[in-house]
């Protein structure tokens, strides 16, 4: 992966779910409930802002980024294989 963070903050918005590994019955509830399905990058995206997101003058910060109150997935967001690339990322998959 290349890239920087943009301060876009749309990683953080919702909670991506890899669309292969999700039972029918379990796509379908979360459908339901407001999930979204992106076909282009095979993810189930769960609507979800996160809490600790603050926009300043246009620029998007995490409250707790350099605590350790930063929960492991985020650290870790686009460190894995595969990650959910929100449209406007910084970051490209190489």
């Amino acid at each position: 992966m290349t890239g920087k963070c943009n301060r876009c903050g749309e990683c953080c918005k919702v909670i991506p779910i890899l669309l292969k590994g999700i039972a029918p019955e379990t796509k379908e509830w979360l459908m339901a409930r407001g999930a979204k399905e992106d076909t282009n990058q095979g993810y189930l995206l769960i609507p979800h802002v996160c809490q600790q997101l603050i926009e300043n003058a246009g620029e998007i910060t995490c409250a707790i980024h350099d605590t350790d109150q930063y929960p492991l997935a985020c650290a870790r967001y686009h460190g894995f294989g595969h990650f959910y690339k929100p449209e406007g990322c910084g970051y490209l998959k190489v």
